[in-house]
This record gives structure tokens, C-alpha cells and sequence, in this order.
């Protein structure tokens, strides 16, 4: 029966996905398989793409079709690093950075023999004809010995063009909440503080070395528009100082 033209919030299709492929002696990824028809479905109504991958052997086992959809590329030629390279270059530096903190978590993950962890982060991302659009990356790390010894890595990259709550927000996240790996309207993700663009640009610009003189010249403000800005940087990430929240964000994999 042909799935409604919904929005589907639930990722538990994911799992099940996962289940098939783990428990199967052959391969599940047959387009006549209820479960990736109804996936297939979910992604393109959705304007997602889901894939899992060994993050261990750095292998895609799986991505849907509608990565097509989005960036005009058919399935069996999407390889590790292509996303990254879709990525806008002013986004490209923190896209890079999360890249790498998910790999060495990864790694950590299969040295402890168990847990899982969640990242999420916004990008714009490049399709086929050369424009951008805002693309919302969740990435769910776990070990698992079926169906065989690894870390995989199920990743969902979601259109948000029309979420308004993240227009001209820079989103991270970065933790094991498994809340966060679920369609991004939710009001977990309206409520998780996101910095501006401005805010991020004065973070990195500290971490730099600047003074507030220096960025106030750097990104045409005032010295009070600074100031006022480091203040609310300071509230939302619930931090003592400007220091804390670099470092806070280092350790997270953001700067």
C-alpha cells in the first residue's frame, strides 16, 4: 500500500533496515525488499537520503536512491568522501572538522566494545546544477558484532531549505541524546540552542587572538555590537567565559 504524502518523523524504519541487513544470509538490498521500498519511499517524501557504512573500513554498504534526487548522482557512485566535497567552501572548514571528530569517535567506539553517539550538523550543500541548498546531516555511530565486528555509521542528510527555525543558524550537536536522530522539526532541535552566523564568525575570530576592536573592524560593527554578541554567545552555550566556549567547542569537534 502506497504510503500518504507525510512527513515521517520516526527513524525506526532505519533500524529495521539495519535488522534486515544484519540477520539476512543474502543481500537485502533487492528494490523489491518491503523494507527499502517503504525507505525509498520515506527518503523521497522526505527530501532525505539515508546510508550506512562500516566507519572501521571506511566502506558505504548502502545509500537510497534519492540521492539522486538531491544531487543528481546515482547510488553505486557515491563514495566515502563525496559529501564533502559537495559542501559550500564557507562551510567546508567545520564540515571537515566534524568529519573528523566522527571518525575518531568512531574508532573510540570499536576500542570500547560498545555505545553509541549522535552528530548532527548544518551545511550548504551543492547539487547537481550548481546551486546550494541547506542540507541537515544526522549521523548515529554504533558498535555492533552483527553482522560482523564493526562501528557503522547511519547517516540522514535532510533538506531543511523551508525549516525556517534554521535559517541563518549554524546547528551542532554532538552527544549520545538518540532524541536527536529523528526528522529535524521536532522542537528538541528548535530548543537546542544553534549560534548565528555572526555569532560562529566571532567565535573563531577570538580563537584567533583578536581583540573586540579588531573584530568589530574585521566584520564592520560596533565595539558595543561585540560585546553584546559575546554576552549572548557566553549565555547560550551555558559557559563561564568566551575561553570555555572554545574549548567547548574544540572538544566537540566544531572548531
Amino acid at each position: 500500500m502506497a504510503l500518504k504524502n507525510i512527513v515521517f518523523t520516526d527513524y525506526s524504519l532505519l533500524q529495521d533496515f539495519f535488522d534486515s541487513f544484519s540477520n539476512s544470509s543474502s543481500t537485502p538490498f533487492d528494490n523489491s525488499n518491503p523494507i527499502i521500498v517503504e525507505l525509498d519511499e520515506m527518503m523521497q517524501l522526505n527530501k532525505q537520503l539515508f546510508y550506512i557504512s562500516d566507519a572501521i573500513r571506511f566502506e558505504i554498504l548502502y545509500i537510497t536512491k534519492s540521492v539522486n534526487d538531491l544531487f543528481g548522482l546515482e547510488p553505486e557512485k557515491v563514495t566515502q568522501g563525496f559529501f564533502l566535497t559537495t559542501t559550500h567552501p564557507d562551510d567546508f572548514n567545520r564540515h571537515q572538522l566534524a568529519r573528523i571528530k566522527l571518525i575518531g569517535m568512531a574508532q573510540e567506539l570499536f576500542v570500547e566494545k560498545k555505545g553509541s553517539r549522535i552528530m548532527c550538523l548544518n551545511v550548504r550543500a551543492k547539487k547537481a546544477d550548481g546551486s546550494y541548498f541547506s542540507a541537515f546531516y544526522q549521523a548515529k555511530l554504533f558498535y555492533s558484532k552483527v553482522p560482523y565486528e564493526s562501528v557503522f555509521l547511519k547517516l540522514v542528510l535532510t533538506d531543511i531549505t523551508n525549516l525556517d527555525y534554521f535559517n541563518n543558524k549554524v546547528y551542532f550537536y554532538n552527544g549520545e541524546d538518540q532524541r536527536f536522530f529523528c526528522y529535524p522539526n521536532n522542537p528538541l532541535f528548535v530548543a537546542n540552542n544553534a549560534f548565528t552566523k555572526t555569532e560562529l564568525k566571532i567565535i573563531e575570530l577570538v580563537e584567533k587572538g583578536l581583540s573586540t576592536k579588531e573584530i568589530a573592524d574585521a566584520i564592520f560593527r560596533s565595539v558595543f555590537t561585540i560585546n553584546t554578541h559575546r554576552t549572548n554567545i557566553i549565555k547560550k552555550a551555558g559557559k563561564p567565559s568566551m575561553q570555555s566556549v572554545i574549548a567547548d567547542l574544540k572538544e566537540k569537534g566544531m572548531l
